[in-house]
């Protein structure tokens, strides 16, 4: 892994530097001319270096970030690819996305290979249903539908003859 991320850091250099030099070489055209997103690849490589030569990670936080970060580069990389054939979307080439999954597959095998505090879930404590608590339940309520007085519900003849309320 750490000599993937090495290679992987000298290849955008290489990039960073011939979209300096040249913008218009052969290679950018798959990949960017864009400085600023060359210099972001370059973090990235340079941030791929950092994980493989991590051994643990104490903070738990720190760690969650890192899968996260592993997750929207496996992401962004691999849908970067797919719809990069459909279409033209903006600054970056096809190559770039598959520098961007490679980040991603090198963060992913230094996730799995870290040292990291256990990952703790409490969950909420659940009430289960039970049938006698709804029995109970269902009881109360026909109690109280069961004692309303009669006499409100049905109507009353006046001395009329009609009925009211």
């Amino acid at each position: 892994m750490r000599f993937l991320s090495g290679s992987m850091l000298l290849v955008t250099l290489y990039v960073l530097l011939q979209s300096i030099i040249d913008p218009g070489d052969g290679l950018l055209l798959l990949t960017s001319n864009k400085i600023a997103v060359n210099l972001l690849l370059v973090v990235l490589a340079v941030s791929a270096v950092i994980v493989s030569f991590v051994n643990e990670i104490s903070n738990l936080r720190l760690y969650l970030a890192f899968i996260g970060a592993t997750l929207a580069l496996l992401l962004v990389g691999f849908l970067g690819i797919v719809v990069y054939s459909y279409t033209y979307l903006g600054p970056l080439g096809p190559l770039d996305y598959l520098m961007i999954a490679q980040f991603g597959v090198i963060f992913s095998i230094g996730s799995l290979s870290v040292e990291h505090q256990p990952v703790i879930v409490k969950l909420p404590k659940i009430r289960l249903i039970s049938v006698t608590r709804i029995a109970a339940n269902l009881q109360l309520l026909s109690s109280v539908i069961i004692r309303t007085p009669i006499h409100h519900i049905k109507q009353k003849r006046n001395h009329e003859g009609s009925f009211s309320v």
